[in-house]
């Protein structure tokens, strides 16, 4: 990796993707949620350093939402996944805290599209650890491509972004770990194009 880029090595990025009963947190409930971490001055960034997965007990007196059940009836296989064993909310998130704090770099949270995965993870951070290590920041790759593709930002969906970006990447299927590693090297391979990088695959 070029020694420029140096700099880099500081920060680890942490993709993160989660699956709930409902459209935002505390009145729903985040079901599953799965993380992977990346570094850009690994030999290959594209391979996560380390993966987090957890199934997680809704919350007491949360409901579930109408249209968000009905997705789950559809794809009844993976709600079986996402709801097998699931921890307290609490256990969960104190087990996810120790893990990011484990990762090589200053955590970065990275997320796709933005402010979905970060605000269910950011409310239960506080709510039961009462702290987050990622401050009150995420970083959203749908942000990052409207300012690299220089597109309206309400254009920046995938079906719009170039296909070299999603090479080999993990198929999206809705559970958080897959996902989380999909959308992980997605970001990677945007920000080594971004900074001028071949990345060696």
């Amino acid at each position: 990796m070029i020694s420029d880029f140096d700099k880099f090595d500081k920060e680890v990025y942490i993709s993160c993707d989660i699956e709930a009963n409902g459209p935002y947190p505390l009145e729903y409930s985040m079901l599953n949620f799965g993380a992977s971490s990346f570094k850009l001055t690994n030999s290959n960034p594209l391979e996560p350093i380390s993966t987090f997965s957890v199934n997680i007990k809704p919350l007491e007196g949360a409901k579930q939402h109408p249209k968000t059940m009905e997705f789950w009836a559809k794809h009844q296989d993976i709600w079986e996944i996402i709801t097998r064993d699931p921890e307290e909310p609490e256990i969960a998130m104190k087990k996810f805290v120790e893990w990011v704090e484990k990762q090589p770099g200053k955590p970065a949270f990275v997320e796709y599209p933005g402010s979905w995965d970060f605000i269910f993870i950011y409310t239960y951070l506080i709510k039961f650890v009462g702290r987050s290590p990622f401050s009150f920041r995420s970083l959203g790759i749908a942000t990052m491509a409207f300012t690299m593709l220089q597109m309206p930002f309400r254009g920046t969906v995938k079906r719009k972004m170039p296909k070299g970006w999603f090479l080999g990447g993990f198929k999206h299927n809705h559970t958080g770990l897959s996902d989380s590693i999909g959308q992980g090297q997605m970001f990677m391979r945007m920000l080594a194009e971004n900074l001028g990088i071949e990345l060696n695959e």
